[in-house]
C-alpha cells in the first residue's frame, strides 16, 4: 500500500486546523446534550477503532510483500556474485573475448541486483514505519475523537440547571391591611368584612370570633325586657328602625 508519510506534528497540526475551521460540532447556540456528546464518543470510537484495524492489516501485508521482494533481490544478489566469481575463476585458463564479457556481463548483472536489493531495504524500512504510524486519515479521527471527549465532559460534568419553579400568587392586600395591622370591624363595612373572611377562613382579624362562619355580627344580651330569654345576635352596622313611638 502507498503512503505519503510526513511527520506525526505537521500532521496533527494540519488536521487540527480543519477541524477548527469547520462547522463546530458543540456550537454554543446548538449544544448538544449529555446523551448526545455520549453517543459521538461512542461512535467515533467506533470508526478510529475499525481504521486503525483495517490499516493495520493492510500494512501488514504491505510489510510482508516488502520483505519478500528483499529476500527475493537479496537471492538474485547472491546469484550474480556467484556469476561473477565463475567468470573470473574461467579468466585464469585464458581470457578469450567471449569469457571477458561474460565476467562484464556477470559485474553488470551484480550491480543491478544490489540496487534492487537495496531499493528493497528502503520499501522494507517504508512500510516498518507506516505500521508504526497513525496515517494522516487515522490522525484526523483520533483529533475528532479528542475533541469529542472534551466536549462530552464538558457538556455531562455541567451542574444542572435549576429547576423553573412558578411563584406563589400573591392577593392584593387591601388598603386598611397594607401595612400589617389587624382590621376591627369598625373600620370597613360588613359586607367586606365578609369579603375578606371568606377568603381566609383562618380569620387572622377575629372577625369571627364564635366561628359561626358571619363576620362582625354582635351579641345581644337579654336584659329581661325582651320577648325571648335568650340572646339576639345582630349584625354591627345600623338597621332601619320606625319613624317613632307609636
Amino acid at each position: 500500500m502507498h503512503k505519503t508519510v510526513i511527520s506525526s506534528s505537521v500532521a496533527a497540526a494540519a488536521v487540527l486546523l480543519s477541524v477548527m475551521t469547520a462547522p463546530a460540532a458543540f456550537a454554543q447556540d446548538d449544544a448538544p446534550s449529555c446523551d448526545e456528546a455520549k453517543g459521538l464518543v461512542v461512535k467515533l470510537e467506533g470508526q478510529v477503532a475499525d481504521k486503525a484495524a483495517k490499516e493495520r492489516v493492510d500494512e501488514k501485508a504491505t510489510l510482508d510483500a516488502a520483505k519478500t521482494a528483499l529476500d527475493q533481490a537479496k537471492a538474485a544478489v547472491t546469484a550474480a556474485e556467484k556469476r561473477v566469481a565463475d567468470a573470473e575463476a574461467s579468466l585464469k585458463d585464458g581470457q578469450t573475448p567471449d569469457e571477458v564479457a561474460e565476467l562484464n556481463n556477470a559485474k553488470i548483472a551484480l550491480d543491478q541486483a544490489k540496487a534492487v536489493r537495496d531499493a528493497a531495504k528502503k520499501d522494507v524500512e517504508k512500510a516498518e514505519t507506516a505500521l508504526a504510524e497513525d496515517s494522516n486519515a487515522l490522525l484526523g479521527l483520533r483529533t475528532k475523537l479528542k475533541i469529542a471527549i472534551e466536549g462530552r465532559d464538558k457538556v455531562c460534568d455541567a451542574p444542572a440547571a435549576p429547576p423553573t419553579t412558578t411563584p406563589a400568587p400573591t392577593t392584593e392586600p387591601t388598603p386598611a391591611d397594607q401595612n400589617g395591622d389587624e382590621l376591627d370591624c369598625g373600620d370597613i363595612s360588613d359586607a367586606e368584612a365578609q369579603s375578606i373572611l371568606n377568603s381566609d377562613r383562618s380569620d387572622p382579624n377575629r372577625f369571627d370570633a364564635d366561628g359561626d362562619g358571619i363576620a362582625c355580627e354582635v351579641e345581644v344580651v337579654d336584659d329581661g325586657n325582651s320577648a325571648s330569654s335568650g340572646g339576639v345576635v345582630a349584625p354591627s352596622g345600623g338597621v332601619a328602625t320606625g319613624v317613632g313611638p307609636a
